[in-house]
């Protein structure tokens, strides 16, 4: 939420400031959202822009790679399963849960794009929803993928009910009512556990990081955070690699010899079937034939070698 802060700040710089040098340079440093009005608008500007947003983006790029090393290229260039069918399930998620709200923007949009006090608002959210439903599809995406979208009618909204105000206060203020009806309907029909619940799920959670703990050794774990609290190292990111050997690389079975060598004082499983609580398929005969089960709770499981 931050880099989209500072994102939406660098807009409003360059629109507050679209005919200074300082706010041009401010924007660019924050953002490259004004780049393609000022294309249109002046090719040599653009010019300047540009030559400062490549300079900003090899800097920061460069510190990057100097304080994590080569990681974010490679997450960067790494291969992701895309499925067109998951791209339609979450835009249809996210058009009812917004769709009253995109319907307004819709209209404003078709207006304020012509109009140069709000046409970067307006080309922002076009590209916002088109990029957002094109990503969709792809692994580990979710609605996330619409938050700059939603940013962006957030700000639409604000001048339609400045304008609503000024014919009747009564209906600028039933008018968030009406655009957030089907988020308020979703956080009605969304169960939310009682504090007694909570509890006994942090009283779980702490109870595994103490048997962990009791084991020395490598460990691998499906919940990466278990590991981390139990002072483990990283050695299987559940994530990143189910997604990768999805691609075609690594070799799902990289991990069988680890496995069959005992390598691991603890392999820990959700108990729920799926690919984000438990091994690759591949993996689970060599998990099987060198482990037993030591421990299992309300979500989690833990194999410790056989002897």
């Amino acid at each position: 939420m931050l880099g989209h802060a500072l994102l939406m700040t660098g807009a409003f710089a360059y629109v507050a400031r679209r005919d200074s040098m300082l706010g041009l340079v401010g924007s660019c440093l924050l953002c490259c959202l004004a780049g393609l009005d000022l294309l249109w608008r002046s090719p040599r500007r653009f010019a300047t822009w540009a030559s400062v947003a490549a300079v900003t983006l090899a800097v920061f790029a460069a510190i990057a790679v100097w304080a994590d090393g080569p990681y974010i290229v490679r997450h960067l260039l790494s291969p992701r399963v895309y499925s067109l069918g998951r791209a339609r399930d979450v835009l249809v998620t996210f058009g009812m849960l917004f769709l009253p709200a995109l319907a307004v923007c819709a209209l404003w949009c078709r207006q304020g794009i012509m109009r140069r006090c709000s046409s970067v608002i307006a080309l922002g959210v076009v590209i916002a929803l088109t990029t957002g439903s094109l990503l969709a599809g792809g692994a580990g995406v979710d609605l996330n993928v619409f938050f700059d979208t939603v940013i962006a009618m957030s700000i639409i909204v604000a001048p339609i009910l400045r304008d609503l105000a000024e014919r009747s206060t009564p209906v600028a203020a039933l008018a968030p009512v009406l655009l957030s009806a089907a988020l308020l309907f979703v956080r009605w029909s969304f169960w939310v556990p009682p504090r007694p619940v909570l509890a006994e799920t942090s009283r779980v959670f702490l109870d595994d990081i103490g048997y962990m703990k009791s084991k020395p050794g490598a460990a691998t774990c499906i919940n990466l955070q278990l590991c981390h609290d139990a002072g483990k190292p990283l050695i299987y990111d559940p994530c990143t690699r189910v997604e990768l050997m999805a691609t075609g690389r690594p070799d799902p079975t990289w991990l069988v010899s680890p496995l069959k060598m005992q390598s691991f004082s603890e392999v820990q499983l959700g108990r729920e079937p799926g690919p984000s609580s438990r091994l690759p398929p591949s993996l689970m005969p060599a998990l099987y034939g060198s482990y037993r089960l030591d421990r299992r709770g309300p979500t989690r499981e833990f194999y410790v070698p056989r002897k």
